[in-house]
């Protein structure tokens, strides 16, 4: 077969198999195909391409012809091109056409009719006479032809991965040693995402590589994208830089059709119909007409309009290029839109169409941020007041904390100067998903101060009662990260009440939520379960499927720790159940840590470990610490559990991921096991002076079984009753250790029975914080380490604690709250908590029982 007038490629074509495939496929179908796209894009490219790959395999009958054409042909310049194409010579007795449709005859050719501007209205009967002859004509056009007898395909840029091997390609020509690494390859993507995949823009960025780094690369295009030009004599002039393509199809509309594509062109990540007609007042037939001049295209699966990046970054740079009055009334136009639209998915959020909700701020989340900087930018407290609480439960429901907390936090610095109700609200949010997206056990004393400032400065600014209410339940967060749980949990019931008396259910359950979890720290599970059935029932009520999945987790883990392991696990898996429906990760990912948990405490170990390892997984593709951390606990357990103890320790020591206390809390545990009573000496000294409640409960168990080595059996007996007795999640954990069970055996072994039961006795009446500033002391009697040196305080120290200070360490010593002593010393409550920071900055502590430690270390208690 022919294949005349081929040309022959100078670059390979990447990442368009796909194309490649649909393109045969149609042009198998119909006679008269449209490969639609604006300059730049690969559209010649890929015409030659498909053609060449038909004349190979003999698909086409008699040839397949390659017809380069001017702008916007006209008849007679078709006619000659395609004469030239074919090698054909006019003479004189019929008129060209006439010959040339003649020549055709029963002939059956591909003819690609490669066109700068498209084809003149004059020339279009002539492709319909050539089709009607059962001739395949594939055209490539920045516009449509517009007959009925056209089958269109719209060309789209490359995939960031198929665009960045391009990028690769063509650097390594320029220069052979160039390689891809973990540093450049980040910079090669974001240069494909800006530029939307445009094969000319990735050329013109890889020819740079002989003189910049693709990370220079990348910060040259974002200022300016004159910088992508090129001297290569080969190409049009229309394509010698991006500007210059992008200039040649803004100066080919009307004015009219230049203004329309500038209003759209606010929209970021694309449109719906109808936002197109509100913001823009864009009817249908704009949109057709953008579409068949190849610079928008439809999505038929989302019901969305999209630009090319670069032209929609062309068309707004005109945009503001306008008065300024034209920008800002449009960009006005679009924050209303989508503040209303944020504003509309408030209660569905909240209820059975919460799924739809989420989906319709995903599918616009672009547009929305874009509205959102508008409405911080000019002061539209209106747009604001709408967004602000759908964004936040938004964030929190789709697991964005980090997100979350970085776009309020932004908000809030952008806002600075303005002391007002919007600066409060986007305060809390920011502090509440800052709360959320890490551990807060990791702040230092100074950050909490601060965060503890900003929201006590609220409290000032907020009239309203359900805005107060947020205030209130912000508080009350950071007073349990804080450990001030009396005040803490005084802040949450005033929440509580207001948002009761204000109808506002979805928050009621969210408080509710909140106490569980200061109960379940405080050791009081009966209200923490109470919490979760309440938090339970409102979520079902109002269809907050979403919630009711962490509320479930809440439920199943009060039962699994109580020995309901039945209902624990119909808990869990409900919310499994509701997580994968909701396709919430977070949600799924915590359902399977509480059923690898559940698993632990039904002795099925082997579930455990494979719970574990997909846990981890899960964790590590999200980035998500917390969950990596909870999924190495339940694996270091199940050694435990085993007696497998060098295991145990062996997980430990490689999880780098682990925190300094769930580290300290496995390693000491393992030590214990393998009887090296000076290496669980130390790592006990650190759980002790700073786990979280339960781990400093069962330290003391595990201090038990250090005692009961060294022949102290009766304070021992005490530690291990005061352990099993104090919380009833430690006891049911401490029953699958069997090192445990074996140190009670011990004791009780060695004791006379009547000493026995008088210390285990006594040991239930013991106080937790108390007991375990004693037993660090006992601790050191014995140990000289690291650790211990750590934690000593220095005279120096010491000496730098004011009177007041000092006067408010004994004060916290004696269990005062903060209120109680800001009203024994006269003061107020927030004088009181700035000297404590200050105490605990001097001392080096995060926490009360710390302080109280290292003070009684220091001699100053």
């Amino acid at each position: 077969m022919k294949s005349r007038s081929l040309p022959i490629p100078s670059t390979p074509l990447i990442g368009r198999t796909g194309e490649l495939t649909e393109l045969a496929r149609r042009l198998s179908e119909a006679r008269l195909v449209t490969l639609l796209a604006p300059s730049g894009m690969g559209k010649t490219r890929l015409a030659i391409e498909v053609a060449r790959r038909l004349a190979e395999a003999d698909a086409i009958e008699n040839g397949v012809f390659f017809v380069p054409l001017p702008e916007n042909v006209a008849l007679n310049a078709l006619i000659d091109g395609i004469a030239t194409s074919l090698g054909y010579t006019f003479h004189q007795e019929l008129p060209p056409r006439q010959q040339l449709l003649s020549y055709f005859g029963a002939k059956r050719c591909l003819l690609v009719l490669d066109t700068i501007d498209g084809v003149a209205d004059d020339a279009v009967p002539l492709i319909e006479e050539l089709t009607a002859q059962e001739q395949t004509v594939l055209i490539t056009s920045p516009k449509r032809l517009s007959i009925s007898s056209e089958v269109v395909y719209q060309l789209k840029g490359l995939s960031v991965e198929a665009a960045s091997t391009l990028f690769v390609a063509t650097a390594k020509q320029l220069q052979p040693s160039f390689e891809v690494n973990a540093v450049n390859a980040t910079s090669i993507a974001r240069i494909c995402e800006y530029l939307g995949g445009m094969p000319l823009g990735i050329l013109f960025a890889a020819a740079w590589i002989e003189v910049l780094s693709p990370q220079e690369i990348a910060q040259e295009i974002a200022a300016d994208l004159d910088f992508l030009h090129t001297e290569w004599r080969d190409l049009p002039l229309h394509q010698h830089s991006l500007k210059d393509v992008l200039r040649f199809a803004w100066f080919r509309l009307s004015p009219a059709e230049q203004q329309l594509l500038m209003q759209l062109s606010v929209f970021k990540d694309g449109f719906t119909r109808t936002a197109a007609q509100h913001v823009a007042n864009a009817q249908l037939a704009d949109l057709r007409m953008l579409i068949g001049r190849a610079l928008m295209w439809h999505d038929p699966d989302t019901g969305r309009y999209h630009f090319h990046e670069l032209l929609r970054r062309y068309g707004e740079s005109q945009l503001v290029a306008q008065t300024q009055r034209s920008e800002v009334d449009i960009r006005q136009r679009h924050t209303a839109y989508f503040a209303a639209l944020v504003h509309d998915q408030a209660e569905r959020l909240h209820n059975h169409y919460q799924v739809e909700a989420a989906q319709c701020l995903n599918a616009d989340w672009e547009n929305i941020a874009a509205a959102w900087s508008w409405a911080l930018a000019i002061g539209d407290t209106v747009a604001l007041d709408k967004m602000i609480e759908p964004l936040a439960i938004y964030f929190n429901m789709e697991s964005k904390w980090d997100a979350g907390e970085a776009f309020f936090r932004l908000a809030v610095e952008a806002w600075r100067s303005k002391d007002d109700v919007i600066a409060a609200r986007l305060t809390l949010c920011a502090v509440q998903l800052l709360l959320l997206s890490r551990d807060p056990a990791t702040f230092p004393a100074v950050m909490l101060n601060q965060l503890e400032e900003a929201v006590q400065r609220t409290f000032d600014q907020l009239i309203l009662h359900e805005h107060r209410a947020l205030a209130d339940f912000t508080y009350g967060h950071l007073l349990i990260v804080t450990e001030e749980y009396e005040e803490a949990r005084t802040s949450l019931y005033r929440s509580l009440q207001r948002y009761h008396d204000s109808g506002r259910q979805y928050w009621e359950a969210q408080v509710l939520h909140l106490l569980g979890f200061l109960y379940v720290k405080i050791n009081d599970e009966t209200q923490a379960m109470d919490c979760a059935q309440q938090c339970c029932t409102i979520a079902r009520a109002l269809g907050d499927i979403n919630s009711l999945s962490m509320f479930l987790i809440n439920a199943g883990s009060y039962l699994m720790w109580q020995g309901q392991f039945a209902e624990a696990r119909r808990c869990f898996e409900e919310s499994l159940q509701y997580g994968q429906q909701h396709t919430n990760w977070s949600r799924v990912l915590w359902a399977e840590q509480c059923l690898g948990s559940l698993a632990f405490y039904t002795t099925d170990l082997v579930t455990v470990r494979q719970s574990s390892a997909a846990v981890i997984s899960m964790s590590r593709q999200y980035g998500y610490r917390a969950g990596m951390e909870f999924g190495t606990h339940n694996l270091y357990m199940a050694a435990l559990a085993e007696s497998d103890y060098a295991s145990a320790w062996q997980i430990c020591a490689d999880a780098e991921w682990l925190s300094q206390r769930e580290r300290a809390f496995g390693l000491a545990l393992a030590a214990l096991g393998m009887k090296n009573y000076r290496v669980v000496r130390e790592y006990l000294t650190l759980v002790l002076s700073d786990g979280d409640l339960n781990q400093k409960i069962m330290g003391l168990g595990g201090a038990a079984c250090v005692l009961a080595s060294t022949g102290d059996l009766q304070f021992a007996a005490e530690l291990l009753s005061l352990a099993t007795h104090s919380s009833r999640r430690v006891h049911t954990l401490m029953e699958r250790l069997p090192l445990f069970s074996a140190a009670r055996r011990e004791i009780e072994q060695r004791l006379p029975p009547h000493l026995f039961a008088e210390h285990w006795m006594r040991g239930r009446s013991l106080e937790v914080d108390s007991t375990v500033a004693h037993v660090i002391h006992r601790l050191r009697d014995t140990v000289g380490g690291l650790v211990g040196q750590h934690l000593l305080t220095t005279a120096k120290t010491v000496d730098a604690l004011s009177a007041r200070e000092l006067e408010i360490l004994q004060l916290i010593a004696s269990g005062f709250s903060n209120q109680a002593i800001a009203d024994r010393l006269i003061i107020g409550e927030s004088t009181v908590k700035k000297h404590i920071t200050h105490i605990y900055s001097k001392l080096g502590v995060n926490s009360r029982t710390q302080a109280l430690i290292r003070a009684r270390d220091g001699g100053i208690l």
